[in-house]
């Protein structure tokens, strides 16, 4: 079972406001880097919010993710708006089809969870080839800084406590190694007095923007953006708390 299987269970509206708020600017945002965009892919969508907000803004738009779990709920979702959106439950490291499209994008520091760098290498091979000439590819990445205060600011905290979901976060860094852990333990009332636990441990690896910059290079980027915020765009940050990078074919 996928490490978001279990989670897509509870995987709602706390979660899905970072996609649609991108989703809201994205047809604003991609003006300052492409001229026509006929086709968007989106790795690791999740439960397909980011898919669903910019395919009822006219954009054709496929979503790729390992959770069988997500994919479900994506393509429910997608049925029940009558929406018409491609996905694919494949692993976007090893996710490479002869197909081309003008915007690749992975929101919500998706890609922090691949934790080892010649994975992450292959992630931007992969889209590096699926892009059309001059497309581009849009994600964000929690910061080093970010992870160890925004991850780590509070160790032990209640997340949700509803008459149905008790949700609780527990989280550590690993300084070392740049690793950010979560566990994340969650109580589902599956009748009047009966709860099913799940625990699930979440891992983000932190990346120095360095890093990022030099691997998009090496598989073939041009050029490469990097900013604090999208709304506004405001550049990076010394102790930006998250990353945007904008990487041009």
């Amino acid at each position: 079972m996928n490490l978001y299987d279990n989670f897509s269970k509870i995987y709602k509206k706390d979660y899905l406001k970072f996609s649609k708020n991108i989703a809201d600017i994205f047809p604003f945002l991609i003006k300052n880097y492409i001229e026509k965009c006929d086709s968007i892919l989106d790795l690791a969508c999740g439960e397909g919010t980011f898919c669903r907000e910019l395919t009822k803004k006219g954009f054709n738009v496929e979503g790729v993710d390992l959770s069988k779990g997500q994919i479900d709920n994506a393509k429910k979702k997608s049925f029940e708006e009558n929406l018409n959106i491609k996905f694919y439950v494949q692993d976007i490291i090893k996710f490479k089809i002869d197909k081309k499209y003008d915007i690749i994008t992975s929101w919500f520091d998706s890609l922090n969870y691949i934790i080892d760098k010649n994975n992450l290498n292959k992630v931007f091979e992969n889209a590096y080839y699926m892009l059309n000439d001059d497309g581009v590819f849009m994600f964000d990445m929690n910061t080093i800084h970010g992870l160890i205060t925004v991850w780590n600011d509070l160790p032990y905290y209640i997340f949700e406590d509803t008459k149905d979901l008790f949700e609780v976060h527990q989280s550590n860094y690993d300084y070392e190694n740049n690793l950010a852990y979560m566990k994340i333990s969650f109580f589902l009332r599956q009748g009047n007095n009966q709860w099913q636990k799940y625990e699930e441990e979440h891992v983000e690896k932190g990346y120095k923007k360095i890093e990022i910059k030099d691997l998009l290079t090496s598989v073939g980027f041009n050029e490469i953006y990097f900013y604090s915020s999208l709304n506004p765009l405001l550049p990076d940050l010394e102790e930006s708390n998250r990353m945007y990078v904008v990487a041009i074919k």
